[in-house]
């Protein structure tokens, strides 16, 4: 049973990150979705812009909490627009923290990559590159999508 070693904070990651951080608290592995969008294309519901712009959490103020988070052997693992890709390897690298492997995600194959998913970790290591598509056509999943996601979704 894992429940009792689960706790919720009720905080701002950045508060949650320097609180951590002063007990010296580290993880083994880090996972973000982080909020992307720019300002640009906000709506008037309050909750919905929080968990999709970037101003609620910036990339640079992620990066720094999972410098002070991550355990010397532990990966943190991202989602990311294409467009922010290299910006974002770029500003880890500032924070120590290296890219391991990169997948490129496109809806099909006809279509653009537009999100990337990230790893890094503290030590420098050669780049393991990946590419999934999604779909074949619409609701058509690929075999290589369904592999990965097939013990999250009951309809799969």
């Amino acid at each position: 049973d894992w429940g009792d070693r689960l706790y919720c904070y009720n905080v701002s990651f950045e508060e949650f990150a320097e609180e951590m951080s002063e007990d010296e608290e580290t993880y083994d592995l880090i996972i973000s979705n982080p909020p992307f969008y720019t300002d640009d294309f906000k709506s008037e519901d309050k909750n919905r812009n929080t968990a999709r712009f970037e101003s609620s959490l910036s990339f640079e103020n992620l990066l720094d909490g999972v410098a002070k988070l991550l355990s010397e052997n532990g990966v943190f693992s991202v989602i990311v627009p294409k467009k922010e890709e290299n910006h974002f390897i770029n500003l880890a690298k500032t924070k120590q923290l290296f890219l391991q492997r990169i997948c490129e995600v496109q809806g099909n194959s006809n279509s653009e990559v537009k999100r990337v998913l990230m790893e890094f970790n503290k030590t420098s290591c050669e780049i393991k590159k990946e590419h999934l598509i999604i779909e074949h056509s619409r609701h058509n999943y690929t075999e290589d999508y369904i592999k990965l996601t097939k013990n999250f979704y009951l309809k799969m």
